[in-house]
């Protein structure tokens, strides 16, 4: 199958500036990206498919993540239930700071 000029190109550059970025990364994010992380935040979903801010509030919005309650580098657990919520987008970037 024929490939579209500098298709190759514009792969080898991505991977690479993707390898620069997340160097440049804190070590404490590469917790987020482990199998083990990932099948909780799941898990967690599956049994609280709700953003449960959104529905302290009487909204009903998918989740999308699961949030620390305590943050991690404030001394939260990262593995414990009680410490996580399922939050959508607009409820996480608001309890963050980002909109």
């Amino acid at each position: 199958m024929p490939r579209k000029p500098g298709e190759q190109y514009r792969k080898r550059k991505r991977r690479k500036t993707n390898e620069i970025y997340n160097r440049s990364r804190p070590e404490r994010d590469k917790q987020y990206y482990s199998r083990q992380w990932k099948r909780v935040s799941r898990l967690y979903r599956q049994q609280h498919p709700l953003c449960e801010e959104c529905e302290r509030e009487g909204r009903i919005t998918p989740a999308e993540l699961v949030d620390h309650i305590v943050a991690v580098s404030d001394g939260g657990s990262m593995w414990e239930w009680e410490n996580l919520q399922s939050l959508c987008w607009a409820c996480h970037n608001r309890k963050h700071g980002k909109g």
